[in-house]
């Protein structure tokens, strides 16, 4: 079942040309590494373009949403591993 938060989170990402990509995170005092990118997308709100992250760590599936107006960071959701 999915967690809804939109909680800010520290990230540490790459930067290469145009695309961002998430390496870990910090939630709850923990640093979570991202095992996998499951899937991007962005999504366009008044003046700025979120990015959104789809992305596998320990503990489930969680999608991140970046604002690149600003350059933060925010847990949206979380699904759970069984």
């Amino acid at each position: 079942m999915e967690e809804l938060l939109s909680e800010s989170i520290d990230v540490l990402a790459t930067f290469k040309e145009r695309a961002v990509v998430p390496r870990r995170f910090r939630w709850k005092g923990k640093v979570l590494t991202i095992e996998a990118l499951n899937l991007t997308y962005r999504v366009k709100n008044g003046g700025v373009t979120y990015r959104y992250f789809s992305v596998s760590a320990p503990g489930g599936t969680y999608l991140l949403r970046f604002n690149p107006a600003d350059l933060s960071w925010f847990l949206e959701s979380i699904y759970p591993e069984n």
